[in-house]
């Protein structure tokens, strides 16, 4: 993406002109079909979750999909999708979800528009091949779509898997690609820099090296995996066990939960909810324990028992967390930003000062993780990017001072 900086808005900053602050949003927890306070009135039942609280969201929580309907939270409005086709996929930071539409030698992976029910083929597979969304993972902060190509939903036990990547927007093929040995349904997860993916073997997780295809091994019999956007980590259930995982695959720590338990994470406020499922004895009714803890220390923050729930499903519903790694390139008087999204935000505000934590001007960015202005003045800047989705306006990136000879 490329925009020209008109002199008028290097004027608003060199008088300081002061811009409004973008919303800030908390978290909102869905269980057991209702909304619960999660910041400052923790484990209040606050009425009914929607009806589509539990379906698939795209960019960023503004789209909801059931079925072949397509439905714009924000305005009501819908639109239908051809209902032969089956959905594979939603970009959480783009309008648009990845479906699958069959045919007797070869089924076509296509981009359906959100807002217009518009379909754009990317690429073919065979026809038995990628035919559910078990097979199926997006990284959306490259664009990249991971295929596991080999996907005999009926074979029983563990087979060869091939997971292909393609470019989310032009379906074309790229490298990267790799191979593990897994029943169809097993878990397993790109991070959404697609750098790593993490698969179960058997009863081991293997950490990948998607740049380098080195493997690592963690040898327990692990059922469940969940990556922390904020953190850069990863989530392993191993049983009634915990275990937190660095990027790598290094194990860092682990924490007992008990026999039925979930997790959901917030990249915005950095809290990770913890809701388990107490079996009592004696006569009295069974109980859910929800804890939240300090995503960063596992610091417990707050407890509170709620009534129990038929089965132990939970999601948190959030502004996206603060970007990671800006970075910045001065090139005479063009400047280029890079960053990586943190919690798939739909939008991003740059926020530029004259002075350390000053906001003298804020600039309305798309989706995309990367920006250019040109004809920029001389002058010393203080950067920080910001995040926003549906839910709110997330927090600040690391302040970034810029100098433009």
């Amino acid at each position: 993406m490329r925009v020209v900086f008109r002199r008028l808005v290097f004027v608003c900053v060199l008088v300081g002109v002061p811009m409004a602050q973008p919303a800030r949003a908390q978290d909102t927890l869905v269980l057991n079909d209702r909304v619960v306070g999660a910041v400052g009135n923790f484990g209040a039942d606050l009425g009914p979750a929607p009806a589509d609280a539990a379906l698939p969201l795209a960019g960023g929580g503004r789209y909801s999909v059931a079925g072949p309907v397509i439905t714009d939270r924000r305005t009501g409005a819908f639109v239908l999708m051809d209902p032969s086709v089956d959905l594979l996929a939603v970009d959480p930071v783009r309008p648009r979800l990845f479906v699958r539409s069959p045919g007797g030698l070869f089924s076509a992976i296509s981009e359906v528009n959100a807002a217009t029910g518009a379909t754009r083929v990317l690429t073919l597979v065979g026809a038995s091949q990628v035919s559910t969304s078990f097979a199926v993972r997006y990284a959306y902060s490259v664009d990249r779509l991971y295929l596991d190509v080999i996907t005999d939903v009926f074979a029983r036990g563990s087979q060869e898997r091939e997971v292909q990547v393609f470019d989310g927007t032009t379906g074309a093929r790229l490298p990267g690609g790799f191979t593990f040995a897994a029943a169809p349904f097993r878990p397993w997860i790109v991070t959404p820099e697609g750098d790593y993916a993490y698969v179960i073997e058997g009863a081991s997780l293997v950490t990948i090296d998607l740049a380098t295809g080195a493997r690592r091994i963690l040898n327990e019999p692990v059922t469940n995996l969940q990556w922390d956007p904020l953190n850069e980590r990863l989530f392993v259930a191993v049983g009634g066990t915990l275990f937190v995982l660095n990027r790598q695959g290094d194990v860092l720590g682990s924490a007992a939960m008990g026999d039925d338990y979930c997790t959901a994470l917030s990249p915005h406020t950095g809290r990770l909810y913890v809701r388990r499922s107490l079996y009592s004895r004696f006569g009295l009714p069974r109980v859910d324990d929800l804890r939240v803890f300090d995503s960063r220390t596992y610091t417990l923050l707050d407890r509170v028992f709620l009534s129990a729930g038929s089965v132990c499903w939970m999601s948190v519903f959030t502004a996206p967390g603060p970007p990671r790694r800006v970075q910045a390139s001065v090139t005479g008087h063009t400047v280029s930003l890079s960053w990586v999204n943190v919690g798939a935000a739909s939008h991003f505000v740059l926020e530029a000062g004259l002075g350390p934590g000053r906001t003298d001007v804020s600039i309305f960015l798309g989706a995309d993780n990367r920006v250019s202005f040109s004809g920029v003045p001389p002058g010393v800047y203080y950067l920080r990017v910001r995040g926003g989705n549906e839910f709110g306006g997330g927090r600040a990136s690391d302040e970034l001072r810029l100098v433009v000879p």
